[in-house]
């Protein structure tokens, strides 16, 4: 049972995912990246309608190095 509340959550290679499905679809409230490659245009971030929460490790020099575009581009 459910409230009608929809978020998305990705790890990994889903972690991108969850960026472009929450830049495609505005009934979402929340979107969670674990380790995702964060988005660097800004046509995958214009229709973003809810918060992303970005969980990254500190080690992970190639997906960390996406992060502050995609900072910018938000």
């Amino acid at each position: 049972a459910g409230n009608g509340t929809l978020a998305v959550c990705g790890f990994c290679w889903g972690g991108g995912c969850a960026f472009q499905y929450v830049n495609m679809n505005p009934k979402l409230k929340a979107a969670y990246s674990f380790y995702g490659t964060a988005p660097d245009e800004q046509a995958m971030v214009a229709n973003i309608p809810c918060p992303v929460y970005g969980f990254y490790a500190g080690n992970d020099e190639r997906v960390n190095a996406t992060i502050p575009v995609a900072q910018e581009l938000m």
